[in-house]
């Protein structure tokens, strides 16, 4: 089976997970190591967004594409998502106005920032810093925004976060 492979902070450390789709509606999860497995379950359900909706989408698709709302209905549509919303909202700015190629080199730059793998938690990019953060990441004027998003994310679930308060964000 072909499998989709990352690492993510699960608590106080960081795993490997492996997923494997073994038949339609089944998913195989393994980790290297001992995460709690209610902590694994729901990094796959927030990664391979299994919760969500489609319904709105369905919906708005109809009025669109009946095609596009037909495969939304039957579960399609969904988006590969990062361990947790800092990490989503971080890789969304790595984005602004630079090429893909640039995006990843920034990416790859965060994560090597942990040293386990998986996207650092917004307490370790707090704990370096915008400066260093600019120094050790190719992100440039981003890192400014970065740490306030470390910030807003270290006070509370970034995911509960109205987004009324990002777009105040430098």
């Amino acid at each position: 089976f072909e499998a989709l492979r990352w690492s993510a902070q699960l608590g106080e450390a960081s795993y490997t997970l492996t997923v494997s789709q073994v038949e339609p509606t089944v998913l195989e999860v393994s980790t290297a190591g001992s995460a709690k497995a209610m902590d694994v379950e729901k990094c796959v359900r927030r990664v391979l967004m299994l919760d969500w909706n489609a319904s709105e989408a369905a919906n708005v698709a109809t009025r669109c594409d009946r095609r596009v709302a037909s495969m939304v209905a039957a579960g399609g549509g969904r988006l590969l998502r990062g361990s947790s919303a800092f990490e989503d909202v971080v890789k969304t700015i790595c984005t602004i106005n630079t090429s893909w190629r640039n995006t990843q080199a920034m990416i790859r730059q965060i994560v090597a920032l942990s040293g386990t793998g998986a996207f650092p938690t917004p307490r370790e990019v707090l704990q370096l810093g915008e400066d260093e953060l600019r120094r050790r990441a190719p992100v440039g004027y981003r890192a400014a925004t970065i740490i306030a998003v470390a910030e807003l994310a270290s006070e509370r679930d970034l995911g509960a976060v109205e987004l009324s308060r990002l777009r105040d964000l430098r």
